[in-house]
């Protein structure tokens, strides 16, 4: 997600404003209720999450003969598809290799087609958790730091170092999406 807001400073600005403005105190730790009502901040998060997500989904029809399109599966076939499927699906989602989290705020029933902890009975029990951590990580960052000299937050700002988003996107599949192999990773410079 930070590639993405530093590679594009309207929207690290105005997740970088949001936090501020709803909650002005930097020296206090706001309630994870409060973060989780800023819409820009959960968009961010929800939009991050589309990109960063590649683990496959099997599931079995114990009782039904699944098909898609022309293809049928026998009762008790394991059938599976990878996430990226429909994350990336410009069926689904327009320009789905474009960071835009003004997508979710414009189409907010776009969530339901967004699988990063799976679905139902196999949902990630960990998935609250998970989203715990952004909201409170990523509105810590954004509140007390910014993306450009000009728009720096109350501790510096942060620069990506000989870093584009090619080091951030999903170049190979191993559960985990992985960036191109010459990758020397996501790196970011801290600046006053």
């Amino acid at each position: 997600m930070t590639v993405h807001l530093l590679s594009k400073p309207p929207i690290l600005r105005h997740v970088h404003q949001e936090p501020i403005a709803a909650i002005p105190e930097t020296l206090n730790q706001p309630s994870i209720r409060e973060i989780e009502q800023l819409p820009y901040l959960s968009a961010v998060i929800t939009e991050g999450l589309r990109l960063a997500t590649s683990q496959r989904q099997t599931r079995i029809g114990p009782h039904e003969v699944m098909t898609f399109k022309e293809s049928a599966s026998g009762k008790h076939s394991p059938v599976g598809m990878a996430v990226p499927l429909i994350h990336l699906s410009p069926g689904v989602f327009t320009d789905p290799y474009t960071y835009d989290p003004k997508r979710f705020i414009e189409n907010p029933s776009l969530k339901r087609y967004v699988m990063t902890f799976s679905l139902g009975s196999r949902q990630c029990l960990g998935m609250q958790l998970a989203y715990t951590e952004l909201y409170l990580l990523l509105s810590e960052i954004w509140r007390r730091f910014g993306g450009e000299e000009e728009d720096k937050g109350p501790e510096g700002w942060w620069q990506l170092w000989e870093t584009d988003r090619s080091d951030a996107d999903m170049a190979r599949d191993k559960f985990v999406p992985y960036p191109k192999k010459k990758s020397k990773g996501i790196r970011i410079v801290v600046r006053k």
